[in-house]
C-alpha cells in the first residue's frame, strides 16, 4: 500500500506542473525566446512554447495578441538581426494558410508595419517571401503590388544592367506569381495600367505578359 502511494507522488507532481504554453507570463516567454535565438540554442524551448500558444483556441486570443505584439517589437527593436528574423517568421507562421488551427487574421498587418518601419534588406526579403503563404491573400497581394509599383532611382546600376540582385520590385512580382489566380489578376492589372515605374519591373511584367502570366499557388501546393 505504501509503495503504491509513493509511486503516485511523481505522477501527481508532473500533472500539477505549470503549463508554459498557457500560464507562463508573455514577457518571460519573449525574454527566453530572444536569448535562445541569440545564443543559437538548438532546443528552442521558448520558441516551441510560443508557436504552441499561437495555435491555442480562440479563448486565448488576448494571450496571442500580447505575444504577437511582443514579437513585433522584437522584430523592430532588437539589436540582433537573427532575433528580428525569427520574430518576423513567428508572426508570419501565425497567419499562414493551411496550418492546424485557424490562422490568426491580424498577423499580416504586423508584418506590413515591420516592413515599412525597417530598412534591413534581409528582413524585408524574409517578409516578402512569406506573403504568398498568408491567409489574408487580398491584403498580401495588395502589399506586394505596392512594392512592385515603387520607383527605382538607381535603375541600371546593377552588375546585370537593369536587373540588380535582390531588387524588391521584381521580387514582389515573382511572389505575386506564386499566389495563383489572385496573383495573376494583380499582375495583369499592373501590366494594363502601366503601374510598374521601374525599368526592372516593366521588363519583367512584359515578359510575364508574353508568356500569358504563368502562375502557381505556393500556399495550396504546401497543404
Amino acid at each position: 500500500m505504501l509503495l503504491s502511494v509513493l509511486s503516485s507522488v511523481p505522477l501527481r507532481a508532473k500533472v500539477n506542473r505549470p503549463d508554459p504554453v498557457r500560464t507562463w507570463p508573455v514577457d518571460t516567454l519573449l525574454v527566453r525566446f530572444e536569448r535562445e535565438v541569440r545564443v543559437n540554442d538548438t532546443r528552442r524551448f521558448a520558441s516551441q512554447f510560443i508557436t504552441a500558444a499561437l495555435r491555442l483556441p480562440i479563448t486565448y486570443k488576448s494571450r496571442q495578441d500580447s505575444l504577437l505584439t511582443g514579437l513585433e517589437q522584437l522584430a523592430l527593436k532588437s539589436v540582433d538581426t537573427k532575433v528580428q528574423q525569427a520574430a518576423a517568421l513567428e508572426i508570419a507562421a501565425a497567419g499562414e494558410i493551411g496550418r492546424g488551427p485557424p490562422p490568426i487574421p491580424n498577423a499580416l498587418p504586423r508584418l506590413v508595419r515591420i516592413y515599412r518601419r525597417h530598412d534591413d534588406p534581409a528582413l524585408r526579403l524574409t517578409i516578402r517571401n512569406q506573403m504568398p503563404l498568408q491567409v489574408e491573400r487580398r491584403a498580401a497581394a495588395a502589399f506586394l503590388r505596392s512594392i512592385a509599383a515603387e520607383p527605382d532611382t538607381s535603375a541600371g546600376t546593377g552588375p546585370h544592367g537593369y536587373f540588380s540582385h535582390g531588387d524588391p520590385r521584381t521580387e514582389a512580382l515573382a511572389r505575386l506569381a506564386e499566389m495563383g489566380e489572385e496573383g495573376r489578376a494583380v499582375l495583369q492589372a499592373m501590366h494594363r495600367s502601366g503601374e510598374a515605374r521601374s525599368p526592372q519591373a516593366r521588363i519583367m511584367l512584359d515578359n510575364m505578359a508574353r508568356r500569358g502570366f504563368p502562375v502557381r499557388d505556393l500556399a495550396r501546393s504546401q497543404q
